[in-house]
C-alpha cells in the first residue's frame, strides 16, 4: 500500500544518498544543528501521547490530526486536544485528513473515504464510485466544486460536492495508477503517479505528462503547496519551484544538501518550511526569498510525516506524536529599504550550511550622535577552536546595511564562527561548511 511504499522509498533514498557521508561529519553536522538552531524548542502535545500522526489538517479555527486508529482535535489555538466525539467505524487505519467547503474528508489504509459534515461530530463512508482497487486513500484536492482524490492503485477520482451521489474515475492520459501525491493551484491540478508527474487544467478531460527539469528524469514527489505566486515541489532530488501556472519550473534546492528527500512543505506569512530528509532523521529549513536562500530552522529526532503552520505554531506530525514550535515573530521580511538603521544586527549567514562560499549581513545604526561618524568595524572568521581563520573586513564604515560573501574553498569541513566588532558592539554566530 502507499503508507509502506513512501516510507520505503524515502527511507532507501536517504540511506543510499548518506552512504557517502562520513560518520563523523555526520556528527559534526549533528552539533552544529543541535547547538546552532535558533530557540529551539519543541513541545509535545501530551494528550496524543506519542502515538504517531500521519495528518494535519485546519477548519473553522480547529486543528484535526489523524493518528492510525484515532482523529484528534485541538481548539483554543491548539491549546487543547482531544478526540472526536465519533471515529469512523473500520477496521483500517486512518491515514490522510482534508478540509475542503465545510466539510472534513478521511483517507483510509483499505477502505475508502469518509466524510463529516460537522466537525468530527459524526462521520459517514462514502465509498460509491470506488473501486475494490482506489480503496487505499493517498491525497485529497480540491478545485471548484470538485474533490480529487488520488489512489494507491487506481489512479484519481473525483466527486462533485454539490451534486454527485457518487465518485467518477479521472484517468484519461494516465499511464501510472499508483498514486504518490496530489495537489490543486487554481485551476490546475498536479498529481504524482508512480515517478511521473501529470496536469491537468480546468475543463479539460485529459492529464498531461510534465517534467520539473530539462532532462525530462522522472521524479518522485512527495508534496507540494503554493506560496504568494509559486508552487513548490519536494521530490526526491530536491526542490523545484514553479510559476502559478506549473508550466516553468526551476531547481531551488537547499544548497549543502542538493538531491535530498524533501519531504513536506509549510507556508507561514512570507516564509516556506520545508522538511528535509537526511541521516535518519528530518531537518526543517526555510526560506524568506522564496527559495533562493535556506537557513536551518528546526531539526526532527522523529520521522516527519506532516507540517502546518497555524497560530504563531510550526505544527508537526511525526512518528512519535504530534509537536510545535514557536514561529512567532518570524515571517515577515525585513525591509530592505530601511533608510535609518536603529539598532546593530549581525544576520545568519546564508545559505547555511554552505560549499563553498556564503554571504553575511550586517547593519550599523544611525543613534545619535555617537553613531554619526564611521565606525571602526571588523569582521573575523574563526575555527571552532577559536583561532582566526581569515579577517573579511577592517575598516571605517558610515552607518546602513552591508553584506560580505565569504569564500571557504580553501578551507575544511566544519563548523566556524564569525564576529562582527564595531564601537562598542561585538556579537558572534556560528555556521557550517559542508564539502
Amino acid at each position: 500500500m502507499h503508507l509502506e511504499r513512501h516510507i520505503t522509498s524515502a527511507k532507501k533514498n536517504d540511506y543510499s544518498k548518506s552512504t557517502d557521508n562520513s560518520f563523523i561529519l555526520f556528527l559534526l553536522i549533528l552539533f552544529f544543528i543541535i547547538t546552532n538552531v535558533n530557540g529551539q524548542s519543541w513541545t509535545q502535545v501530551t494528550e496524543i501521547d506519542s502515538v504517531t500522526v500521519f495528518s494535519i489538517a485546519e477548519q473553522n479555527q480547529k486543528l484535526f490530526v489523524v493518528t492510525p486508529y484515532d482523529i484528534y482535535t485541538g481548539t483554543e489555538k491548539g491549546n487543547n486536544w482531544s478526540k472526536t466525539q465519533s471515529q469512523p467505524e473500520t477496521n483500517s487505519y486512518f491515514y490522510t485528513i482534508y478540509s475542503y467547503q465545510e466539510n472534513l474528508y478521511l483517507g483510509t489504509y483499505d477502505d475508502g473515504i469518509f466524510r463529516s459534515t460537522d466537525s468530527g461530530e459524526s462521520w459517514q463512508k462514502i465509498n460509491d464510485g470506488l473501486s475494490q482497487a482506489a480503496l487505499g486513500i493517498v491525497e485529497f484536492a480540491g478545485r471548484g466544486d470538485s474533490l480529487f482524490v488520488g489512489t494507491d492503485n487506481d489512479g484519481i477520482y473525483y466527486l462533485n460536492v454539490l451534486q454527485a451521489p457518487s465518485w467518477k474515475k479521472f484517468n484519461s492520459g494516465l499511464f501510472q495508477f499508483g498514486s504518490g501525491a496530489i495537489f490543486s493551484s487554481g485551476d490546475f491540478l498536479l498529481a504524482n503517479l508512480g515517478m511521473y508527474l501529470f496536469m491537468n487544467t480546468k475543463n479539460q478531460s485529459d492529464w498531461q505528462n510534465i517534467f520539473v527539469d530539462t532532462l525530462e528524469t522522472q521524479r518522485q514527489f512527495f508534496d507540494f503547496i503554493s506560496h504568494d505566486n509559486f508552487i513548490f515541489a519536494g521530490t526526491d532530488n530536491g526542490i523545484y519551484r514553479g510559476n502559478q501556472f506549473a508550466a516553468e519550473w526551476e531547481r531551488k534546492d537547499i544548497q549543502s544538501f542538493q538531491g535530498r528527500d524533501i519531504t513536506a512543505f509549510a507556508s507561514y506569512g512570507s516564509r516556506l518550511y520545508a522538511g528535509l530528509l537526511f541521516g535518519g532523521h528530518h531537518w526543517i529549513f526555510s526560506t524568506d526569498n522564496y527559495g533562493e536562500s535556506w537557513e536551518i530552522s528546526a531539526h526532527e529526532f522523529s520521522w516527519l510525516y506532516d507540517l502546518h503552520a497555524y497560530e504563531d505554531k510550526l505544527w508537526a506530525g511525526r512518528e512519535d506524536g504530534l509537536w510545535f514550535i514557536d514561529i512567532s515573530g518570524t515571517s515577515d521580511i525585513e525591509d530592505p529599504n530601511e533608510s535609518k538603521p536603529t539598532n546593530f544586527v549581525l544576520h545568519q549567514n546564508y545559505p547555511n550550511p554552505f560549499n563553498p562560499s556564503t554571504t553575511i549581513k550586517f547593519t550599523i545604526p544611525n543613534v545619535g550622535d555617537e553613531y554619526i561618524r564611521p565606525l571602526q568595524t571588523s569582521l573575523i572568521v574563526y575555527d571552532i577552536l577559536g583561532r582566526e581563520i581569515k579577517t573579511l573586513l577592517n575598516e571605517q564604515l558610515q552607518p546602513g546595511e552591508y553584506e560580505i560573501e565569504f569564500d571557504a574553498s580553501d578551507l575544511l569541513s566544519g563548523a566556524y564562527f564569525y564576529r562582527l566588532n564595531a564601537g562598542g558592539f561585538s556579537k558572534s554566530r556560528k555556521m557550517l561548511l559542508l564539502k
